[in-house]
């Protein structure tokens, strides 16, 4: 995609991926977060990727992320508490995800929907009964936590 987001006055959702370390330094983000009607972004990540494009945090407008197969992503970072107008995170084969971000960036989120498909090891740890990051979700009004692998046994 060449640059110059910024044209695109009425753009209200856009996906973008799969990326490469190489083909998320070189995006134009700084085009894409000029677009101040964008509302909803998914991200599709390479099973290789360990971290998010950290250019992502300048999307202050967006109210909807999706985050689909970011396979070596570990633990979401902080400066994701700056993205203050998001209602909506998808997490989707993130297979390494453990953690969200910690607590404090979680509560300045506006998130009314979390959900989490295909993330077998952050699922384990947002359970009511023991899991770590249970406490960051809690008053999320609505979560949908789903191992797909429970369909299949």
């Amino acid at each position: 995609m060449p640059s110059g987001f910024g044209y695109l006055t009425s753009l209200r959702e856009v996906e973008i991926g799969p990326f490469s370390d190489y083909s998320a330094i070189e995006f134009d983000w700084a085009g894409l977060a000029s677009s101040s009607s964008l509302r909803h972004v998914s991200l599709h990540g390479m099973r290789d990727t360990k971290s998010l494009p950290h250019q992502l945090q300048d999307l202050t407008t967006i109210t909807s992320l999706s985050l689909l197969f970011f396979g070596a992503i570990e633990a979401l970072p902080d400066w994701l508490g700056n993205l203050a107008s998001l209602e909506f995170l998808r997490l989707y084969d993130c297979q390494e995800l453990e953690y969200l971000p910690s607590m404090a960036a979680m509560q300045r989120l506006k998130l009314r929907r979390l959900e989490i498909r295909g993330c077998p090891l952050l699922e384990r740890r947002c359970t009511p009964e023991s899991g770590s990051e249970w406490p960051k979700i809690s008053n999320i009004p609505a979560r949908d936590i789903i191992d797909p692998n429970l369909f299949w046994r």
